[in-house]
């Protein structure tokens, strides 16, 4: 199988993953024996792993990359970790941390979470992902972003040097990285 083909199976699985509810039942079923797992805990002892259960555990890089997919359109962020970031989602009111570490090679994991009243809220409810809803948020942001490239197109078209545009811009950005840091 070359490169392509690999890439579209890829894509085929990604997408499979989102219009049923069998992998995340799957997820779900699991996470009752295995709170929290890598990708290649069984890599050393594959005879402590069923073979289905393998294979869906293959694929957890295409549900990391479907919840990535549908957090970049909703400007929603992983959380950072030391080697690399994680997403929050919830079904079934039972929450999941999904992320990647990456180093001399790359890691998936899972770790099933308590979903609380105080936490809710910082969960991406996986049936928003599947259904590819915008949140109002997104749609805010979308617009507010869409206003600032007219502005900076405006103020360029005017002739105000891209030089001077850009200092402004990072200046302003850097300003507000402080800020938010010192929350």
């Amino acid at each position: 199988m070359d490169i392509l083909e690999r890439l579209a199976r890829s894509q085929r699985i990604t997408e499979e993953i989102t219009q049923s509810d069998d992998y995340i039942n799957w997820l779900e079923n699991f996470t009752l024996k295995n709170k929290e797992f890598t990708d290649d805990d069984w890599l050393y002892f594959p005879e402590r792993i069923s073979e289905e259960d393998k294979e869906q555990v293959s694929k957890l890089y295409n549900f990391y990359e479907a919840i990535q997919e549908y957090a970049n359109k909703n400007y929603i962020h992983g959380t950072p970790d030391e080697f690399g970031n994680h997403y929050s989602i919830k079904y079934n009111n039972i929450g999941y941390k999904i992320g990647i570490m990456i180093g001399q090679g790359t890691i998936l994991w899972v770790q099933r979470q308590r979903i609380t009243k105080k936490n809710s809220d910082s969960f991406i409810d996986f049936k928003l992902i599947q259904e590819n809803v915008m949140t109002d948020e997104s749609e805010m942001i979308r617009s507010k972003l869409e206003s600032l490239d007219n502005l900076i197109s405006d103020i360029a078209n005017e002739n105000v040097p891209i030089e001077a545009i850009a200092k402004t811009a990072k200046n302003r950005l850097q300003l507000l990285k402080e800020i938010n840091k010192n929350k």
